[in-house]
């Protein structure tokens, strides 16, 4: 799954998921993040949406400070 974040750059967002407890470890392709979901256990896939969840509502906080 290709996944990007409005506000975050492909590394910004790849480098907050690494920063997740647990972290999440994924790549960077033509400036989207990729995630293998074929090398997920079935509960992981919850806590790669909460860290998203968490991530884009930091972000956009972090947004509309400025």
């Amino acid at each position: 799954a290709a996944i990007t974040l409005d506000g975050l750059t492909a590394d910004d967002l790849a480098a907050a998921l690494r920063r997740h407890d647990p972290p999440i470890f994924t790549r960077i392709r033509n400036d989207r993040v990729l995630i293998d979901f074929r090398t997920l256990l079935d509960d992981e896939h919850k806590t790669i949406v909460e860290a998203l969840v968490k991530i884009a509502s930091s972000s956009s906080n972090d947004s509309s400070e400025g």
